[in-house]
């Protein structure tokens, strides 16, 4: 019982609403799950011609607005996004959107400093790099990363009874 305290769940085990586990194991979890997402993004990414890019791009855009308020990422981890204001509100198209645009953009920072020699790619490194640990921290610190904030959505496992599909 105490441990289940501890670890703020119910009497049966599962993480109430508004409860998720914050600090290392959330991060992790979501970090595996967007690492899900990024690798098909990147798979996609390198299919001939235009197709490629835009196909990422557009399935990190997506992705989370799909089908039960979670992309293939968050389903493999057991996660969910949902409106902020109202946990039983899954993520939508247009929230998704909103709340993945940074990861996209990068996809056409990228694509523009293809242009540039050696140094377009480092740069373009440098701002996934800096995109990444900045989600990162926000995450850690209070589960809500920076496209969650613009869109009004949070993550939650999806463990929780309650979400209307």
């Amino acid at each position: 019982m105490a441990a289940e305290e501890s670890l703020g769940l119910d009497e049966g085990g599962v993480v109430g609403v508004g409860e998720p586990s914050l600090g290392g194991y959330f991060l992790l979890e979501r970090s595996i799950a967007k690492l899900i997402d990024l690798l098909i993004s990147g798979a996609l990414f390198y299919l001939p011609g235009a197709v490629g890019p835009i196909s990422a791009a557009l399935y990190i855009l997506i992705s989370d607005g799909l089908s039960g308020g979670h992309s293939i990422g968050k389903r493999v981890v057991g996660l969910r996004v949902v409106a902020a204001e109202d946990e039983r509100t899954l993520c939508d198209l247009k929230s998704s959107i909103i709340r993945n645009s940074f990861f996209a953009a990068l996809i056409a920072f990228y694509l523009a400093m293809r242009l540039l020699p050696y140094f377009g790619l480092v740069l373009a490194c440098l701002a996934w790099i800096s995109l990444i640990a900045v989600e990162m921290l926000l995450i850690y610190n209070n589960g809500v990363r920076l496209g969650d904030r613009m869109a009004g959505t949070k993550v939650l496992p999806e463990k929780f009874e309650g979400y209307s599909e």
